[in-house]
C-alpha cells in the first residue's frame, strides 16, 4: 500500500513541477518581450532588483539565476541587432 501512495505522491510531485515550469517559461518569455519593447525601464528595474538582493544579501546562487535568466533575451537581442546568430 506504501508503494503505491508513493507513486501517487510522485505523480502529484511531477505535475505541480511541469506547473510551474509552464509559469516560469511564461513568465521568462513576458521578461523577453518587455525587455525588447522597452529596454532601458527593463534594466533600470533589473538594477534597483540586483540592488536590492545585494542589500539583502541573497545567496549569489540565486543571483547567478538572475542574471541568467535576464542575460538570456539580452544577449539574444544584440545577437540580432548584430547579426551574430
Amino acid at each position: 500500500m506504501k508503494y503505491l501512495q508513493a507513486l501517487k505522491a510522485r505523480d502529484q510531485a511531477l505535475a505541480e513541477c511541469l506547473f510551474a515550469r509552464g509559469q516560469l517559461q511564461a513568465a521568462v518569455s513576458e521578461a523577453g518581450e518587455a525587455y525588447r519593447a522597452y529596454p532601458v525601464p527593463v534594466l533600470g528595474v533589473a538594477a534597483g532588483v540586483g540592488f536590492l538582493a545585494g542589500r539583502l544579501r541573497v545567496g549569489a546562487d540565486a543571483v547567478w539565476a538572475g542574471a541568467r535568466l535576464g542575460g538570456g533575451p539580452a544577449i539574444q537581442l544584440l545577437r540580432s541587432c548584430f547579426g551574430g546568430g
